[in-house]
């Protein structure tokens, strides 16, 4: 088999039409929701949707 590997979980997400599922540990230690669509940790992305300009506000 070539290409990456089967997220089972993805592809029954897939099936059932949900837009977000519960899938494996992203490399950043998230083990929590991902974007059906992307398979993208839903995290990492809020993350950095914030970016560093959030990260200040929080410390004033």
């Amino acid at each position: 088999m070539k290409g990456r590997p089967i997220d089972r979980e993805r592809e029954a997400a897939r099936l059932l039409g949900v837009t977000r599922y519960v899938g494996p540990m992203c490399k950043r230690g998230h083990d929590g929701e991902r974007y059906t669509s992307t398979g993208a940790c839903c995290a990492c992305l809020n993350d950095r949707r914030k970016g560093p300009a959030h990260e200040t506000q929080i410390a004033r």
